[in-house]
């Protein structure tokens, strides 16, 4: 695990290595757990390793990582979905990501 982000008392996010996206809706006492996978640039599924994750809202949040990888949930953590950005064909890493208020349409 290398961060975690509580939007309140209950639901908690948490991101790691191998893809790990993890979510707790009752503080962290049970986690769900799913690898979140895309495919790279030349095509091939692939799994990161997640630096950072932030809520933006109780539905919406973000986690960022290595070569690029940036992925968005609008459920509050159960479905993730890739976000290409300019970082991501180039294979920076994303090592934070931070919101001070709700942005639209991201």
């Amino acid at each position: 695990m290398l961060d975690v982000d509580y939007f309140d008392n209950n639901n908690v996010l948490a991101v790691g290595s191998d893809g790990g996206i993890a979510k707790s809706t009752d503080g962290g006492t049970n986690w769900t757990y799913g690898p979140f996978t895309y495919t790279n640039p030349q095509g091939f599924v692939t799994k990161s390793t997640f630096n950072d994750v932030h809520y933006v809202t109780a539905t919406v949040a973000y986690a960022v990582g290595d070569r690029g990888a940036m992925a968005k949930t609008t459920d509050g953590g159960a479905l993730w979905t890739f976000i290409n950005n300019p970082l991501f064909p180039g294979g920076k890493n994303i090592n934070a990501c931070w919101f001070w208020m709700p942005i639209k349409d991201i």
